[in-house]
Order: structure tokens, then C-alpha cells, then sequence
């Protein structure tokens, strides 16, 4: 029988919180009663319970903690459950106590009140991330919203509604994660949030700050579809600056290694692609005449770096 686990309870002394803890000695009870509280082993008190020995190894039921003269406040509409309690009007509350797993309720129909309750507030909060869900799509088209087995517990949808003053249901927040090609660090997230009046009519997007470069790349860049050949000629200004990024048809062909009857079918190509655009009156950097060249967009710019940021990302996994 000494062997046997028996009953502590457990208090703290800043406030009126107190557990039922089961152990073989004093000192292991306070250490797992503290745990629970949130407190250290110095600022709790430890006493026997032999009147709840019969409920080891726990936990001990509310209704047999009530009988006890233990109380606790329902977890349906926040009423002090406590024998002797008193309603408004002056009345000995009755109390029919339903305890649903960690839950407690002072009646059934309380019970029923609460889960109906967080179901239309559940609904709600889907409801919410699925628009959400659906207006990042819309916008930023070539995400990959993250909502299923890969989402983690940083990562997964959040919604959170509640009612306001005059009781209906409000989105207090939203926010979804995607991820993109060329990400290399966390995902993105696409938020919206409420202020004293109404939500955000302009929902916050949000990318790592490492993975920035590659985002607006991507975004600018992701939906060309380039040949290998035309990757190719894009690898010839790898190195160069925006400012003097035109070349010669020479030039190109020398800096990427394709052959010249090649790069000019591929250039042009790429013109009508938007990547690259006609200049004329190009000079050396000796400053003597050098004809017409080509150089980057803006498009191109962005496919040069989302181009370099993928070829990195597959020297790193090598």
C-alpha cells in the first residue's frame, strides 16, 4: 500500500487556484501540482486528500470536487458553479452539472447552448478563410495556398470571429500562407485584420524578408514560359548592370557560347516575349561607335534574377 498513489491537493499561494495531484510522496506532488499551475515548487502549498484517493490516478471528476465544496466557473455562460450559489433574483441556483471531457456546464441546456454556439462560430471563421483563400488566388495567381497535411502549426489557415456589442458575428482576423517558386525560407502570408470599425479592405501580404528578391522575381517573371536556347542568351547578362546592359549580337554570342546564326532568331524571340528591346547608337566603353544592340526590360531583369535564384537553389540541394 505504500507503493500506491495518493491524493494532494495542490494550491497556490497568490491565488485561490488549486489541483489534485496523485503521488507517492509530498515533494513529487508540489513538483507536478506547480507544473500545472504555472508556478514554482517554493510558492505552492501541498496537503493530503485522502477523500479523493479512490479517483487515482486522475483526474477527479467536478462533481466529486463539488461535493467537496470546490467550485469552478461553466464553461458555457461563466456562472460560478458552487453549492449555495445565488441567482439575481436572490434564488439557490440548481445546478444539474454536465462535464464533457475537460468541459463543465451547469446545465444541459447551457451545454447545448455553447456547442451550437461555437459551431455558427466555426462555420463562420471557414467560411472566412475560404474567401481569403480564394481572393489571394485571385490576386497573386501561381501561389500555392498551404492549408492541408503540409500546413504546421505556424503555417495552418487562422480565423478568429466573435460577436460584437450588439451580438452579431464579426471577423476580428484572417490569415492564410502560400508558397512560391524560388522560396528558400519561410512562407508568405496574406492577413487581414480589424480596427474599431471594419476590416481591411486591402489585405497585408507578407514574405520573409531573405525571400524578397526572389517573391517579386517571381512575380514579375513566373508565368514566361523560355526555351533552353532562350535561357541561354538571358545567361549572357549575368554580371552586367541595368544602366550599360546592351549588347551586340557578337557580344551575346560570346558570352553565352551559342553560335551567332542561333542568336539572333533567339533574341527576337525574346523581343516578342517582352525580355529584350531594340537599341541603337550603342558606344564602346572607349567611347567609339558600336551600332545597335539589344538589352533587358524590366521583365527581363526580373527573369535574369528568378533564372539565377532557381540555379542557386539547385546547386544547394546538390
Amino acid at each position: 500500500m505504500s507503493g500506491a498513489l495518493k491524493a494532494y491537493v495542490v494550491q497556490d499561494e497568490s491565488d485561490a487556484h488549486a489541483e489534485v495531484v496523485f503521488a507517492r510522496l509530498n515533494a513529487a506532488a508540489r513538483r507536478i501540482g506547480a507544473n500545472k499551475l504555472d508556478s514554482d515548487f517554493h510558492s505552492v502549498t501541498c496537503r493530503r486528500a485522502p477523500e479523493f484517493d479512490h479517483c487515482s490516478p486522475g483526474p477527479v471528476p467536478f462533481t466529486t470536487l463539488f461535493e467537496y465544496g470546490w467550485w469552478r466557473e461553466c464553461d458555457g455562460c461563466g456562472v460560478r458553479i458552487e453549492d449555495g450559489a445565488y441567482d439575481d433574483d436572490g434564488n439557490v441556483i440548481d445546478f444539474d452539472i454536465v462535464e464533457e471531457a475537460a468541459a463543465v456546464y451547469c446545465t444541459p441546456a447551457c451545454r447545448v447552448r455553447h456547442v451550437a454556439e461555437h459551431a455558427r462560430v466555426k462555420r463562420a471563421e471557414v467560411r472566412a478563410i475560404k474567401v481569403m483563400q480564394a481572393r489571394l488566388l485571385r490576386e497573386h495567381p501561381g501561389v500555392t495556398v498551404i492549408g492541408g497535411d503540409e500546413a504546421g502549426r505556424y503555417t495552418r489557415p487562422n480565423a478568429y470571429v466573435s460577436r460584437d456589442k450588439a451580438g452579431r458575428l464579426r471577423i476580428r482576423q484572417v490569415v492564410v500562407h502560400f508558397d512560391f517558386p524560388g522560396r528558400r525560407h519561410g512562407f508568405g502570408s496574406f492577413r487581414a485584420e480589424r480596427d474599431q470599425s471594419h476590416l481591411d479592405r486591402k489585405p497585408a501580404l507578407f514574405v520573409p524578408f531573405g525571400d524578397k528578391r526572389a517573391f517579386e522575381a517571381w512575380r514579375k517573371a513566373g508565368s514566361l514560359r523560355l526555351t533552353a536556347l532562350q535561357r541561354l542568351l538571358l545567361a549572357a547578362w549575368v554580371g552586367m548592370g541595368e544602366e550599360f546592359g546592351c549588347l551586340t549580337f557578337n557580344a551575346i554570342a560570346r558570352r553565352s557560347g551559342v553560335d551567332r546564326r542561333l542568336v539572333r532568331r533567339g533574341i527576337r524571340a525574346l523581343a516578342r516575349k517582352g525580355v529584350t528591346e531594340y537599341h541603337r547608337g550603342l558606344w564602346t566603353d572607349e567611347g567609339e561607335p558600336a551600332g545597335s544592340g539589344y538589352g533587358l526590360t524590366p521583365l527581363g531583369w526580373a527573369a535574369l534574377d528568378l533564372q539565377q535564384i532557381t540555379a542557386e537553389q539547385g546547386d544547394s540541394s546538390c
